[in-house]
């Protein structure tokens, strides 16, 4: 039998290092004096102390103190090495050239204003050398044009497990592994599960879902004033991916009018994780017709 290999979403591993790391620190300025708490309190502690100190005029600064990057490579270190204890890694980057395709097709502001991934925070310090680290030392790739997301899509077979943490990833089919849980589940070929009563949603029923409440995290938006209690109840009627999209189809037509299948396929596209077969989200909807 042929030895599992983990298509490992090495983004993810990447930035929670990196901010490990970086740890928020505050300092009190007041016209007479300066208290430097460092990382030692929260921001609650330390308001909780101006009160007891009767200051009129104050102002609370925030800054961050980072660790050296050996702390940091040390937690990817760790993190692989527990992973190659499962199987054997491939670990999968987005590009750092901005070839991402999404970032062209988003053209409909998202809750975040306009863009794919649309204001997001800086990166943490030790990005670019964690980056370096990951390819000169456990081979990680870049997938061009695309994302790492779409890289656990593509290469996942019987013999794969997408290796992970990110909810949207789960609409792919097939073997699984929560990393930081250290869950293992199964995406069967069906067409998936609703987020409903604590479950976890899977498969297209997620991508379907998505369609409706939009993507915060990537700023992709959905059709206003539906959230996923909402959405889950509208998708939960249908027994087939024809009609989970007669549904959307009807609410974006419903939003959009004459517009409408521009923005079904373009939300699609931004939400869609790409396949085997590398095909768009458009192309999904249109093989369902």
């Amino acid at each position: 039998m042929s030895k599992l290999v983990l298509n490992i979403e090495a983004d993810e591993i990447l930035y929670r290092s990196a901010f490990a790391v970086e740890k928020q620190a505050y300092k009190l300025v007041t016209p007479k004096k300066t208290y430097d708490f460092g990382n030692k309190h929260t921001k609650s502690q330390i308001i909780q102390k101006v009160k007891t100190l009767a200051l009129k005029e104050f102002s609370l600064e925030g800054y961050k103190i980072t660790e050296p990057l050996e702390h940091a490579i040390y937690i990817v270190k760790s993190q692989l090495k527990s992973l190659n204890n499962i199987g054997a890694l491939n670990l999968w980057l987005s590009p750092s050239n901005g070839s991402n395709f999404r970032f062209k097709l988003a053209k409909t502001p998202g809750p975040k204003g306009l863009g794919y991934k649309a204001n997001r925070p800086a990166r943490p310090l030790h990005y670019a050398s964690i980056r370096e680290y990951l390819i000169k030392h456990w081979g990680a790739q870049e997938i061009d044009g695309f994302e790492a997301d779409d890289a656990l899509g593509m290469y996942q077979t019987d013999n794969t497990i997408a290796s992970h943490i990110d909810k949207d990833i789960s609409m792919i089919e097939g073997k699984h592994y929560h990393w930081v849980k250290q869950e293992r589940y199964v995406v069967d070929g069906s067409i998936g599960v609703l987020p409903m009563d604590g479950q976890r949603g899977t498969g297209k029923a997620f991508f379907f879902h998505q369609m409706l409440t939009g993507d915060n995290v990537d700023n992709i938006p959905g059709i206003p004033n539906i959230g996923p209690v909402k959405s889950s109840k509208l998708l939960s009627k249908a027994k087939t991916e024809k009609e989970m999209l007669a549904i959307i189809t009807e609410m974006y037509y419903n939003h959009y009018k004459d517009e409408y299948k521009e923005k079904l396929y373009e939300i699609a596209n931004l939400l869609y994780i790409v396949d085997n077969q590398k095909r768009t989200g458009e192309d999904y909807l249109n093989d369902l017709r």
